[in-house]
């Protein structure tokens, strides 16, 4: 089964098989890259609303959080609508439906074997998020 693929090191970049998938604003990039980085936590729509939205009111953060997160469900609905997993106030990415270059680096260099950091080095194409826009937003630098 083809899975979607987030490559984070050295740019943002995403993939459903050979196909490149783009969104048509920066904070479903900027979005999308946050719940990719910890593929297995469960965040709060508040949480997520406030940190990318936090200089709006409460009910124009958690509208233009809606807005994001339904730009990201459309995306991905026709290639796999497991992708994108809300269950109520908790948002998520399907971690059996998505392969992270960030996440399987820190799963291969936590190991000892050298096989493992070796491809865990591979991995590290450059620095994480380095395009600059979506790093400041995303860390609000």
């Amino acid at each position: 089964m083809t899975r979607l693929t987030l490559s984070l090191f050295g740019g943002f970049q995403v993939r459903f098989g050979e196909r490149d998938l783009t969104f048509p604003t920066r904070k479903a990039h900027a979005l999308l890259a946050y719940l990719a980085v910890r593929p297995e936590e469960k965040h709060t729509r508040n949480k997520l609303a406030a940190m990318f939205w936090g200089g709006a009111g409460k009910e124009q953060a958690r509208q233009s959080l809606r807005q994001s997160l339904s730009t990201l469900r459309s995306a991905f609905a026709r290639f796999d609508p497991r992708i994108l997993v809300i269950e109520g106030d908790r948002v998520t990415l399907g971690r059996s439906s998505i392969d992270v270059d960030v996440a399987e680096f820190e799963r291969l260099a936590a190991r000892s074997a050298l096989r493992d950091l070796e491809q865990a080095a591979a991995l590290y194409v450059g620095d994480l998020l380095v395009e600059r826009r979506l790093f400041d937003h995303l860390f609000g630098l």
